[in-house]
C-alpha cells in the first residue's frame, strides 16, 4: 500500500512527538474504513523534515462535548480557548457540529540530522 500526503500543522510541535491527537470536522460516515488504520501517511513538515505516521484511532463526538483531556494534547490549549479560536475561524460551529478525533503514532521520521 502506497504512503499518502496528510497535511497536519504542528500545532504544540506535536509531529515531534511518538503520539499525538488532532481534531477536526468529521469526515462523513463511512469514509474512515479499516485499511485507513494500516496505511502508512507522510507528514511534511515545516523545518522540511519528513514524518511517516499511521492512524491508531479514530472517535467521532459533537463539538460541544470535546475537553481539555483532548485540546491539550492536541493543541495546547484548554478546552475553552481552543474552542473560542475555533469558533472564529469556523462560526458556523455549534456545540451539535460533529468533529472528530484522529490519533496517530509516528512511524519513522527522514531528514533528521545525526
Amino acid at each position: 500500500m502506497e504512503t499518502k500526503l496528510l497535511n497536519l500543522e504542528d500545532v504544540n510541535n506535536k509531529l515531534q512527538c511518538f503520539g499525538f491527537t488532532v481534531i477536526h470536522f468529521a469526515p462523513p460516515k463511512g469514509s474512515i474504513k479499516t485499511e485507513d488504520f494500516n496505511r502508512l501517511y507522510l507528514v511534511k513538515r515545516e523545518d522540511g523534515k519528513s514524518t511517516i505516521v499511521k492512524l491508531v484511532d479514530f472517535a467521532r463526538m459533537p463539538f460541544g462535548r470535546i475537553g481539555s483531556l483532548l485540546t491539550i494534547p492536541a493543541t495546547g490549549l484548554l478546552a475553552n480557548v481552543w474552542r473560542e479560536q475555533w469558533r472564529r475561524k469556523y462560526p458556523a460551529t455549534t456545540d451539535d457540529t460533529e468533529m472528530a478525533v484522529y490519533c496517530y503514532i509516528r512511524h519513522t521520521s527522514y531528514g533528521e540530522r545525526s
